[in-house]
Formats: structure tokens, C-alpha cells, sequence
């Protein structure tokens, strides 16, 4: 399982200096019990939870418990119990359900969805080992996962950002922008299902680090993800999570950044003057994928896509045209497949978290996906 980030990086607790109950053990947090904490941010704490009920039922899920020097700040409590109100109001097959939000033991939490999987970036990140040990293993031409996967994948998540744009709001006007569509808020379950994540929790987040005048607050990853116009602090509309979209795309494909991860204000800047680096590098992906990518990261919002699904449309125009299939049936044994350790360890992880690669033998001797041949074939 992995539980993505909000706004922020998570560390493995095991790096994380701990109190004597920091870890869950049993504690309970409004009707949860806190079985394991399994990360922990800039902004909250992550653990694995259960609530229990009469006759033997039980629900496993993931209580985000905000840290508690942020709970004695009104301001940025109440900035994230109305983003968190927001998120709250999204039903949709491809978005994290928040169950409950709530107030304990001088404590703010969200209780979510349990996804049993791997996040997007542990996904690129283990296709291209992959690739980089033993060769495209599923018929990829690129470092990136195959072509047909990519795309279904970012299919769901602008089915998501449909979803969450449209929504109606209490004052008449409709959508929320989720600011953070990024590698690490997306969830691919081991059953094939794609989830969005942390749905205006980054508003929150985005309010928190304006208020820190040293930066030190800041993530500096998420400068890797900024539209031009989040770049500059402008106001942001839905086209702002497609140019992420876009992002997204072609990290899947090339199994690679998009902007410079070595130097992320030299990306920042990059973004804001909407200058994105070295587009030739999608003359290795197919070119109907290629051009969603450019058209999605055009530096004018005018010049996006108008809706999360007209890009949706024309990434299912070229899977509808791909001799192989892929949905959440295909996408679940490709996950499986690329992941065999974690299955294997069956233990709920946090984003940031799975390792890029694992073991050779248990790696490069996959079950070949349906349609795809074997290595030397």
C-alpha cells in the first residue's frame, strides 16, 4: 500500500526520531484505532487504522493526523478544514475517498481510503530500473512504462480532475483544483485501480509555506510539478492541474523528469517563464501521445486543453487505435508484475517509500503481460 503525500515529503519513520507512542501501537484517535504509523511530513503524520465495529466488523484504512504545532495555528486549521471539506464531497472511483474528518485528543485528522498498490512515482521509478538492468521488459521504446499503460493511467486521472473541476460549491460557483497532480498523489492499486489523492490539501500547504519567510518550510520537490502560472502565484483554474497532466505524461513515457531535479529553483524559474526543457526528447514516444504532451504543457492556459476530458478523449482515441490492451484489469498484472517484493512483503507503505528496484531474479522474471512478448522474442 502506498499513501501518497499531501504538499510535502515523507520520510520512513524508521528515519524519524520518535516519542514512545509515535508509532500507533494500539492508540485510538476519535473511532480509530492507530495500528502503525507509517510516515510522517512537514504537515501530518500518516498511520495504518482500523475501525471496528459490532459483530466482528472491521475496516483498515488511513487516518492523516495533522502535526501538532500546526494544530495550535487557527489560521491553518481552519484553511484545512474547509479544503478538507471540499475534498470530502468528491465520490469517484478514480479519488481517494475521505471518509471523516474530525477533532480529538487536541488532534485534527482526515481518515481515507486504504489503497492496497504503489504510487505513480514508485511506478516510473521501478520501470525505468528496470529497463536500465535488463532491457524493456513490456515492449516500452523508452527508460518509461509501455506506451498503452501510460496513457490508460493518465486516462483515470483526468476522469478524477473531471470529477473534482465539476463539482458544485456552496456559493454557487463549481471545481476544485487539486494545485498537486504529481507523481507521488497517484495511486495504482494492485488490483489495477488508478486513485487521485490529497485533493485541496495542497491549498493548505500552499498557505503554510507563505507564511514561512525562510522557505524552510517549502518543498523544494513539488517545484518540479508547477504550472507557469503556480510558478508566478497567480491565480489558479482547472487548466492549471492538465499542464501537471501533461507533466505526468511524459515522465510515464520516458521514465524520466521533465524539468531538472538536480538544481529544482532553476525548475521553478523554468516554469514560470513557461519555457519547458528539451521537448525533442518525445520524438521517442508515439507521436499522438507526443502532441497531448505538448498541447497540455503549452505555456498560455488558452492553449491547453479546454477540459481535463477533452484530453481524456484523445488519450483514449490512441488506446482505442493500440493493438494491446490496457485498463485496470491489465494495469493490476503490470503492477504486480513490476512489483513482486512489495506483494510479497505485504506490509502498507507510504509514498516515498517503495524502492526503485528490487531484488534481479524476483524483478526481471515477471509474468509477461497479455499481448506483450517476452524478452527476445
Amino acid at each position: 500500500m502506498a499513501e501518497p503525500s499531501a504538499s510535502y515529503t515523507l520520510r520512513p519513520v524508521a528515519e524519524t526520531p520518535q516519542d514512545p507512542a509515535s508509532d500507533g501501537g494500539g492508540l485510538t484517535l476519535g473511532p480509530y484505532r492507530l495500528v502503525k504509523r507509517l510516515a510522517v511530513g512537514g504537515m501530518a503524520e500518516i498511520f495504518l487504522a482500523r475501525r471496528e465495529g459490532p459483530e466482528g466488523f472491521a475496516r483498515e484504512l488511513v487516518v492523516k493526523r495533522i502535526l501538532p504545532h500546526l494544530c495550535a495555528d487557527e489560521e491553518f486549521v481552519q484553511m484545512f478544514l474547509d479544503e478538507a471539506r471540499l475534498a470530502a464531497k468528491l465520490h469517484h472511483p478514480n479519488v481517494v475517498h475521505v471518509y471523516d474528518f474530525g477533532h480529538a485528543d487536541e488532534s485534527y485528522y482526515l481518515a481515507m481510503e486504504l489503497v492496497r498498490g504503489v504510487d505513480l512515482r514508485a511506478l516510473v521509478d521501478r520501470a525505468a530500473a528496470l529497463s536500465e538492468r535488463g532491457g524493456a521488459q513490456f515492449g516500452a521504446p523508452t527508460r518509461g512504462m509501455p506506451p498503452h499503460h501510460a496513457a490508460k493511467i493518465v486516462s483515470f486521472v483526468c476522469e478524477g480532475l473531471a470529477h473534482a473541476h465539476a463539482l458544485p460549491l456552496d456559493d454557487g460557483n463549481e471545481g476544485v483544483v487539486h494545485r498537486d497532480v504529481t507523481p507521488s498523489n497517484v495511486l495504482i492499486s494492485f488490483d489495477g485501480a488508478v486513485k487521485l489523492a490529497d485533493f485541496g490539501i495542497a491549498k493548505a500547504q500552499e498557505g503554510l509555506d507563505r507564511r514561512d519567510p525562510t522557505g524552510h518550510g517549502v518543498v523544494k520537490g513539488k517545484y518540479a510539478y508547477l504550472s507557469p502560472e503556480q510558478a508566478r502565484g497567480e491565480p489558479l483554474d482547472a487548466r492549471s492541474d492538465l499542464f501537471n497532466v501533461g507533466i505526468l505524461l511524459f515522465e510515464c513515457l520516458l521514465g524520466e523528469p521533465l524539468f531538472p531535479q538536480h538544481d529544482l529553483h532553476a525548475a521553478k524559474r523554468l516554469a514560470a517563464r513557461g519555457e519547458v526543457p528539451e521537448l525533442q526528447r518525445l520524438s521517442r514516444v508515439p507521436p499522438p501521445l507526443a502532441r497531448v504532451v505538448r498541447r497540455a504543457l503549452s505555456a498560455r492556459r488558452a492553449d491547453r486543453y479546454e477540459s481535463a476530458l477533452s484530453l481524456r478523449a484523445e488519450l483514449e482515441a490512441f488506446l482505442r487505435a493500440h493493438p494491446e490492451p490496457s485498463d485496470a484489469v491489465e494495469l493490476g498484472r503490470y503492477a504486480r508484475a513490476l512489483f513482486p517484493d512489495v506483494i510479497a512483503d505485504d506490509k502498507p507503505r507510504a509514498a516515498g517509500t517503495v524502492p526503485a528496484t528490487a531484488p534481479v531474479t524476483a524483478v526481471l522474471t515477471p509474468v509477461t503481460p497479455p499481448g506483450s512478448l517476452p524478452p527476445g522474442s
